[in-house]
C-alpha cells in the first residue's frame, strides 16, 4: 500500500500536477489541459464524454447493451459522501495522537504504580 502511495505522490501530484494540487486554479487547468489531450487521443467512436448526472444511460449506449431496469444508478461519492468521509479521516488524523499521547500517559502511570 506504501508502495503505490508514493508512486500516486510521485505520478499524479508532483509530475501531473507539478506538486501544486493546492493551487485551485493551477489544479483545474491541469485537468482541463488533460481532458482536452484526451478527446484528441481518444477516437470520437470510443470516447465518452460523460456527467454523471446523465446515469446509466450514455455508459451502456457506448458498451452496446440495455439499461438495467432493476439497477439503481450508484451515487457512491457524491458530495454529502465526499464530505463525511473528509470528516472522518480529519477526526482520525486529529483523533490518533490525542490518543497515542493518552497511552503514553496511561502507560506511565501504570509503570509508576507498580514499580513502587
Amino acid at each position: 500500500m506504501e508502495r503505490a502511495r508514493r508512486m500516486i505522490d510521485e505520478l499524479v501530484w508532483e509530475k501531473e500536477f507539478d506538486g501544486r494540487f493546492e493551487d485551485k486554479w493551477h489544479a483545474i487547468e491541469t485537468f482541463e489541459r488533460h481532458n482536452e489531450e484526451v478527446e484528441q487521443r481518444v477516437p470520437t467512436e470510443r470516447l465518452l464524454v460523460y456527467d454523471v448526472k446523465e446515469g446509466w444511460g450514455p455508459l451502456y449506449e457506448l458498451l452496446g447493451v440495455e439499461v438495467p431496469e432493476d439497477k439503481p444508478f450508484a451515487h457512491l461519492n457524491d458530495t454529502n459522501a465526499f464530505r463525511a468521509m473528509v470528516r472522518r479521516r480529519l477526526t482520525f488524523a486529529l483523533a490518533a495522537p490525542v490518543m497515542m499521547v493518552l497511552a503514553v500517559m496511561v502507560l506511565l502511570s501504570l509503570r509508576k504504580r507498580y514499580r513502587r
